[in-house]
């Protein structure tokens, strides 16, 4: 026997379904009259989505919309004169003052005042000169890299800031890059030497060929502070893995956060322990080298021995 169970919603009575009503369609045929509707067929072939839209004061977008469920489609004339409508209304679009513009100051004019004098970018009338095949000619390109005052001095003019006189002027130039200052000694007009080396030479002579004049203390340009080296000594002089000096050692120690560089450099007693560790290793590298290149010329040694025999 199959039981059924009930509750108390089965004794009431069952509701009438009430009917859903369909969605509003957007732009749908009752958004527009018969003769708006008559308009868009009779012009939308001869005027653009655009300007029906202005004509019946809606937007392009609901035109084309409306033109679609309408069943209308613009043929290739239409769809041509629409683009080239569109390119003509188009902020960046050149107009024909634009193009006789560039076409007329291409030779005379760089690309960078071109820009400025038509108010556009740069790559927009290089791609236009390339679209219209303007090709700048040698003498165009050399009378627009030609520096602005070439020319404008006659020869053998001299700035204002020129030591006329035959006073002795030492001046120091500093290097940015290497972190260098070097002074020089002046000699004549337009002729500067460097300090050292007029000082040596003014006692010994030119400085020979593969040598070069150092400081022994200092960087004072003065006679008994002044050595000959060769180039050799010189690099090992400057070689911070050699000299180790508390630079190098303060770069060694702060590779990970530089930043502590500075603050290693004022405690001079803890780089000195650094220093001391890595003259430690450097030994016991080149002990352990030595080492094995003894063993590996022994060996050869008697490899050769055992081949005679």
């Amino acid at each position: 026997m199959k039981i059924s169970f009930f509750s108390t919603r089965d004794n009431q009575p069952a509701a009438e379904a009430l009917p859903v009503p369909k969605p509003v369609k957007k732009n749908q045929f009752t958004h527009y009259s018969d003769s708006q509707k008559q308009f868009i067929r009779d012009h939308f072939q001869s005027m653009t989505n655009a300007e029906i839209g202005q004509a019946l004061g809606r937007s392009k977008a609901s035109v084309a919309s409306i033109a679609s469920d309408m069943g209308l489609v613009k043929n290739v004339e239409a769809k041509f004169r629409a683009a080239s409508i569109g390119q003509r209304n188009r902020k960046d679009a050149w107009s024909d003052a634009d193009i006789q513009c560039l076409r007329d100051n291409y030779q005379t004019h760089s690309r960078t005042d071109l820009a400025k004098l038509l108010g556009r970018k740069w790559g927009a009338v290089k791609s236009k000169a390339r679209q219209l095949r303007l090709i700048k000619t040698t003498e165009a390109v050399r009378a627009i890299l030609q520096r602005p005052n070439a020319g404008q001095f006659k020869k053998g003019s001299l700035p204002k800031n020129t030591i006329i006189s035959d006073q002795t002027v030492i001046r120091t130039r500093y290097n940015y890059k290497r972190k260098i200052a070097t002074q020089y000694i002046r000699l004549g007009l337009g002729k500067w030497q460097e300090l050292k080396h007029y000082v040596w030479e003014q006692a010994n002579g030119p400085v020979p060929k593969g040598m070069i004049l150092a400081f022994i203390d200092g960087d004072e340009c003065q006679l008994d502070n002044l050595e000959l080296i060769t180039m050799a000594e010189n690099a090992r002089r400057n070689s911070g893995t050699i000299n180790l000096p508390d630079s190098y050692v303060a770069s060694l120690m702060s590779v990970r956060k530089p930043e502590l560089k500075q603050e290693l450099l004022k405690h001079p007693e803890i780089i000195d322990l650094k220093r001391q560790e890595l003259k430690l290793k450097k030994s016991i590298k080149a002990h352990d080298n030595a080492k094995h290149s003894k063993t590996r010329r022994s060996s050869k040694r008697h490899g050769r021995q055992n081949v005679s025999r």
